[in-house]
C-alpha cells in the first residue's frame, strides 16, 4: 500500500483477515492508518527527508540491499527494526507485515539511488503474487450487510461467512470478491487491483518492474 492514508478506514480493520501467506507493507502510514488497523507501532522521530542508511538488522531482503533511503519515519514497537527503526517487521494477527516509513524506494525518480531497487523488490518479491494498490484519492467505503439483531450494517467481511474465511459478496458497492483477492468496483481489502491501469501501461511508466527479475509473475 502506497499511500495507506486514502484506503477506507474498514478495509483497514480487514486486514487482521488477511491468511499466514500474505505479505503486508504500508509505506509510510499515517498514525491514524496504524490505529485503525489496530498495528501495535508509534510514530517517533520524523525526519524532513529520507536518508540513506545501513539496514543493521536480520531481515534477509534488507541485508542483501544494503543501505537505502529508508529512513524518514521511525517507529516504535515490537518487531525487528531495521534501518534505524525507519523500517519494522511485525508478526501482526495472521500477517507478515512490514511498515517503512520512507516512500523513497518505491518513487520512479528515487528508485534508482543507493539500495532503493533492491529493497523495494526484496520487500515485494517474496511471495508468488504482487498486487499495488493505486489510490490517488480516498476511497469510498465498502458495501454493508445487515447482521442478525443488529441495527447497523457492517462490512461483509467482518460478518460471518459459512464458506470459511470467504468474502461475502452482495453487490453493494466496493463489496470485495473472493478470499485473498479483496477485489470489487471502486476498492478493496488485501490482494486485487483497484481501477488500476492495464499491465502493459504499468510496465511502460513504473521502472520498478525492470527490477524484478524475468520472468517473475506481474499483475
Amino acid at each position: 500500500m502506497p499511500v495507506p492514508r486514502v484506503v477506507h478506514p474498514d478495509y483497514l480493520a480487514m486486514l487482521r483477515l488477511l491468511p499466514p501467506s500474505t505479505r503486508i507493507v504500508l509505506v509510510d502510514p499515517a498514525r491514524q492508518a496504524l490505529d485503525d488497523a489496530s498495528i501495535p507501532l508509534a510514530l517517533v522521530g520524523r525526519r524532513w527527508a529520507a536518508r540513506a542508511v545501513a539496514p543493521d538488522c536480520a531481515v534477509d531482503e534488507a541485508r542483501a540491499a544494503g543501505p537505502a533511503a529508508a529512513l524518514r519515519q521511525r517507529y516504535k514497537g515490537d518487531g525487528v527494526h531495521c534501518y534505524d527503526a525507519g523500517v519494522v517487521r511485525v508478526s501482526w494477527q495472521r500477517a507478515d507485515l512490514i511498515v517503512i516509513g520512507a516512500s523513497d524506494p518505491f518513487r520512479n525518480d528515487r528508485i534508482g539511488e543507493h539500495g532503493n531497487a533492491a529493497l523495494a523488490t526484496g520487500l515485494l518479491a517474496t511471495r508468488p503474487r504482487v498486487v499495488w494498490l493505486d489510490l490517488h484519492k480516498l476511497e469510498p467505503p465498502p458495501g454493508v450487510v445487515d447482521e442478525p439483531g443488529s441495527s447497523d450494517g457492517v462490512p461483509p467481511s467482518l460478518g460471518e461467512d459459512p464458506r470459511d474465511g470467504e468474502y461475502t459478496e452482495d453487490g453493494g458497492e466496493g463489496t470485495p470478491g473472493e478470499e485473498g483477492d479483496g477485489s470489487g468496483s471502486d476498492s478493496q481489502a488485501g490482494e486485487g487491483s483497484r481501477d488500476s491501469p492495464s499491465a502493459s501501461d504499468v510496465d511502460s511508466e513504473n521502472p520498478l518492474w525492470n527490477a524484478f527479475p524475468h520472468g517473475s509473475g506481474r499483475c
